[in-house]
């Protein structure tokens, strides 16, 4: 049974990567501003991120990784897990 946290992250994030936006994997509960930077453990710090993602991060802060614009993701659907990242790009209108 999931705690009330992880309940709420899931609900907050739409159970979605908040940086590749993978969705239908195992998600990570992760420390936007990280904790190695003075981040705190509360709701308003956390989100979800999947492994390589998380990994990728490591101690940035959730700006050094282009957070929103951040990373997209390719799955591989039947082992359910990320294959590929690859950089957002922003729309620029013309």
């Amino acid at each position: 049974m999931l705690r009330p946290r992880e309940t709420y992250l899931l609900e907050k994030w739409d159970r979605k990567c908040a940086y590749c936006d993978a969705e239908n994997i195992p998600l990570q509960i992760e420390h936007i501003e990280s904790r190695a930077r003075g981040g705190s453990n509360r709701a308003s710090n956390l989100t979800l991120a999947c492994e390589p993602c998380n990994q990728r991060k490591n101690s940035s802060s959730a700006l050094e990784m282009s957070f929103p614009y951040g990373m997209k993701a390719e799955i591989d659907a039947e082992k359910g897990q990320v294959v590929k990242l690859s950089v957002k790009r922003k729309e620029v209108a013309s």
